[in-house]
């Protein structure tokens, strides 16, 4: 493997095991950098660039427009929660998560507050 990664890597599982800037051996599996430098050229480089939205829609056809966590389908949450479903980073983005489909799952927003309370991570910015 070559660094910095490129980008035809992103979706090869065994690049995540490597910061993709430098090659250094990532010790915590849900981090994809290894310093605050590349954090920072993460944020800027795969974060932004990344289409989210697309992402989200994807993520919500395969999961049927439905809570992954308790059912609930997306007529269901409209007529509680009067919104959309939510899309959940399973690897937060704030510990180096992407928004590539294979990160996200679709959620009701009562399962979205309880995975993120027993994570520890607040949802949002």
């Amino acid at each position: 493997m070559e660094f910095p990664l490129p980008i035809k890597e992103k979706d090869n599982p065994a690049t995540f095991q490597y910061c993709r800037w430098c090659g250094t051996k990532l010790k915590d599996k849900r981090r994809r950098y290894c310093s605050k430098e590349h954090a920072e050229k993460w944020l800027v480089e795969v974060l932004f660039v990344e289409d989210y939205q697309r992402q989200r829609d994807r993520a919500m056809k395969r999961d049927n427009f439905t809570c992954q966590r308790c059912g609930m389908t997306r007529r269901e949450h409209y007529e509680v929660f009067s919104q959309d479903l939510h899309t959940h980073h399973i690897v937060p983005r704030s510990w180096g998560g992407s928004n590539y489909m294979d990160n996200l799952i679709t959620l009701c927003r009562n399962c979205h507050v309880e995975i993120h309370r027993e994570l520890g991570v607040k949802i949002g910015k």
